[in-house]
């Protein structure tokens, strides 16, 4: 996915959330980068929270589109 980086939005001990923009369509998001992500404790706890995030629906949850540990 070709996406662009508009702005930081948040930060805290776990990472970094971006405002970012994918390129194809115009389409705005929210992107999580990890600050360890070589610790396997981070991405143990990054991939529970993506699983349980994934699985709720509700307005005043942010919705996990797609998710990627790269």
């Amino acid at each position: 996915m070709s996406i662009r980086k508009i702005e930081e939005i948040g930060a805290g001990g776990f990472g970094t959330v971006w405002l970012i923009e994918r390129i194809t369509d115009g389409k705005s998001f929210a992107l999580k980068e990890l600050k360890n992500h070589d610790d396997p404790a981070v991405l143990t706890r990054f991939q529970t929270e993506t699983r349980c995030l994934s699985k709720l629906n509700h307005p005043n949850i942010v919705k996990i589109v797609e998710h990627h540990l790269d």
